[in-house]
């Protein structure tokens, strides 16, 4: 094999090796997950933005949204993590 090669395997063997370890300190898959895109079909349609436009409406103060005030996750979508300055059409007072 050529070095090449081999550097890349190590690599991949060493991201393997430590998925346990991340495991083992509690870290999820949860906390990993992608930034919900305003190009997202779902998130066009309820006119989601990462910085909302609408006076006193954030995603931080939804009671769809859990999370901090730079990002969280909100039950419209899941696996997503929404921006906590965002909005959509689906707010609701938290």
């Amino acid at each position: 094999m050529s070095d090449k090669m081999d550097a890349k395997r190590r690599t991949l063997i060493k991201g393997i090796a430590m998925i346990p370890a991340a495991a083992a300190l509690g870290v999820s898959s949860k906390a990993f997950a992608n930034m919900l895109s305003t190009d997202d079909p779902q998130a066009a349609a309820l006119q989601y933005t990462e910085n909302s436009t609408v006076d006193g409406q954030y995603c931080t103060n939804c009671a769809l949204y859990t999370g901090d005030d730079s990002k969280g996750d909100c039950t419209l979508f899941p696996g997503k993590k929404v921006a906590g300055p965002g909005w959509c059409s689906a707010w609701v007072a938290g």
